[in-house]
């Protein structure tokens, strides 16, 4: 009796089956061989696909040359099992002798934690390819922020600040001894100008940062403000449905961007702008009658605009073929994909949104806690220095952890040192309420996603460094 760990099966000149042996029973399924024996082969294993498509003998390899009594080896195919699943195998047959005429044995191996080990090598190639995009994203984003922070600081300097100087001086003047009245009121006039205008463009430059509209009434009304201030007809069909907070962040400066490229380099007559939700996405799209042939480059405006997507999982897709405007659409995920069971929505929550708070200044914590909230994160936990951060962090595994630099007994790349060693994969947001310098080289050997002043946090956009 031909037995052992090996499947296999022996047909006859007719393709049946005439011997199974147990290990064969037992990976297909079935209770014992009395159920295989004297059934076609290929009808009983072969009938179909994994698509679940027929699979007709005619075109099976495995028939063709076994009745030619030709060897076969295949790495991969699939055979049915008795409940209809698929099975993963690679077979091996020689030509045999069965009963006076040429049939096949047939040997074959179950390949499924082959399959499973390619499925997961797969997948874990696919999320560090995603990881080191993400990765690469925010360190642009961190990037474009500091050049914007310096282009906001030149801006004060030139603009409001020097509006306010000359306010200053105007009112001096006024008041010096010996000023006629014609002249004081010419003083006074000067200094209500230049006030007016610092306002102006403090008012602006806010805007630029972070619209209040966008905050207090949505993505709608922060839109509706752009178009009114473009200088090219703007036309608006935005939903009023309130977003999460980053993905109406994203989408208002996709808006605010594209709508300052038609102003630019566009030559268009008239533009634009929808934002509606698709099923569990925010697709938005900004489109004009201009020359066409936009191009993102290195560092350019569309660049950018990729990289902020991209920091909230969003695609973007940029039409612009010369002659025939521009066309940018993107499309944001409003909600991670559901969990196979609750448990994995808990932690996947638990993941995606708990920040502990490092920091020994009282004031900041709270401030920052209800900052955080907000936005809509979990504060699990408040540490004062970096001993106990560790603790705490070791103990509720948070997925984020805002973290001061300076602390009463050690700085914060020892406690960003301490988590890597526990394999605490936390964010961590690395801030400061004096000007620091810290080169990204730094944070990437400490694992820190960025360096934020401390003063920058509510205009940041928290989610897509957190998250």
């Amino acid at each position: 009796m031909i037995s052992g760990q090996i499947p296999l099966w022996l047909v006859d000149g007719d393709d049946r089956i005439a011997f199974v042996n147990d290990a064969a029973v037992r990976v297909l399924g079935y209770a014992g061989d009395e159920e295989l024996i004297g059934r076609p082969s290929h009808d009983s294993v072969h009938y179909k696909h994994p698509d679940g498509s027929p699979f007709p003998a005619e075109d099976c390899p495995i028939t063709h040359a076994t009745r030619r009594g030709e060897p076969v080896v295949i790495e991969r195919d699939w055979w049915v099992r008795k409940d209809g699943t698929m099975l993963p195998i690679s077979i091996h047959c020689v030509q045999m002798e069965i009963d006076g005429r040429m049939g096949t044995a047939m040997t074959f191996h179950d390949q499924t934690a082959v399959v499973q080990a390619e499925k997961e090598r797969r997948s874990l190639e696919v999320q560090r390819a995603r990881l080191a995009e993400v990765r690469a994203s925010r360190t642009r984003i961190v990037e474009a922020a500091d050049a914007q922070r310096r282009h906001v600081v030149r801006d004060l300097h030139d603009g409001a600040q020097a509006s306010l100087v000359r306010v200053a001086m105007a009112l001096q003047l006024a008041l010096k001894d010996g000023v006629t009245h014609e002249e004081m009121r010419g003083f006074a006039l000067d200094a209500l100008d230049d006030a007016r205008g610092a306002i102006d463009e403090l008012r602006e430059l806010a805007h630029g940062i972070h619209p209040a509209a966008l905050t207090q009434h949505g993505l709608a009304a922060a839109i509706e403000g752009l178009a009114e201030r473009a200088p090219v007809p703007v036309a608006i069909d935005v939903s009023d449905e309130r977003f999460p907070e980053s993905v109406e962040s994203a989408a208002y400066f996709v808006a605010a961007e594209a709508l300052t490229n038609v102003a630019k380099y566009a030559r268009a007559s008239r533009a634009r702008v929808t934002a509606k939700r698709a099923d569990d996405h925010l697709v938005l799209t900004v489109e004009d009658d201009g020359i066409g042939g936009a191009q993102p480059t290195a560092g350019g405006g569309l660049a950018g605009l990729a990289d902020r997507v991209r920091a909230v999982d969003g695609t973007i897709q940029v039409t612009s073929e010369p002659g025939e405007g521009t066309k940018i659409r993107i499309e944001v995920p409003l909600s991670t994909r559901a969990p196979a069971s609750a448990a994995a929505e808990d932690d996947e929550a638990r993941q995606s949104g708990t920040v502990l708070i490092v920091d020994d200044d009282a004031k900041f914590r709270a401030l920052a806690a209800i900052m955080l909230r907000s936005r809509g994160f979990e504060v699990v936990g408040e540490s004062t220095d970096a001993a106990s951060a560790v603790k705490t962090a070791r103990a509720c595994r948070p997925s984020a952890i805002v973290l001061d630099v300076n602390l009463p007994d050690h700085d914060g790349f020892w406690v960003a040192e301490r988590l890597n060693e526990a394999g605490i994969g936390a964010r961590i947001l690395l801030t400061s309420a004096t000007a620091t310098d810290v080169l990204a080289t730094t944070l990437d050997r400490y694992g820190i996603v960025a360096f934020i002043a401390k003063a920058e946090l509510p205009t940041t956009d928290l989610s897509a460094l957190l998250r």
